[in-house]
């Protein structure tokens, strides 16, 4: 008979696993990646995610990391803000955009989007991004000009769910 994992030891595993029963010695980025990510609506969540995991944790370095890319907050998981490496991010988003779409339709659909064409509302949005950065409502309030059926929010996360916007 094959022996069954009891509740604690299945508890233990996934606190060791989530790295939750001793601070590793892992780097951020090495972490991130074995975590597969963290939880980034808050942008202060994986700060403190990863200061409970860390040994050697300095909010500072994790701040280089996100400024010079290694480190990037996307639509991931669940539809979610999370931090990811760049690297991980290109392989994992191919795998979670259907979950993606379908979250963003569940939400918006044609209520809150309207009758607008979605690609047409894509190629305007790079188009925006393409000239300077912009913060999500800036960018849901600079579509709405251009397509103002419809709410300003709906176009902006339609962008996140279509482009890999970090």
């Amino acid at each position: 008979m094959t022996a069954t994992l009891t509740d604690r030891a299945l508890n233990r595993a996934t606190l060791t696993r989530q790295m939750l029963l001793e601070r590793s010695g892992r780097t951020i980025p090495e972490a991130t990646e074995f975590l597969l990510g963290l939880q980034g609506q808050v942008s202060e969540g994986p700060y403190q995610g990863l200061w409970s995991r860390l040994q050697d944790f300095r909010h500072a370095d994790m701040t280089a990391l996100i400024l010079d890319r290694t480190l990037v907050r996307a639509t991931s998981m669940r539809a979610t803000l999370h931090l990811h490496t760049a690297v991980d991010l290109l392989g994992l988003r191919e795998f979670v955009q259907p979950v993606v779409e379908r979250n963003w339709q569940g939400a918006f659909g044609k209520r809150r989007f309207g009758a607008n064409d979605k690609e047409q509302v894509r190629r305007a949005g790079v188009k925006l991004l393409d000239e300077r950065p912009m913060t999500s409502g800036e960018l849901g309030k600079a579509l709405q000009q251009q397509f103002p059926e419809g709410e300003p929010l709906a176009k902006a996360v339609l962008m996140q769910v279509l482009e890999t916007l970090v």
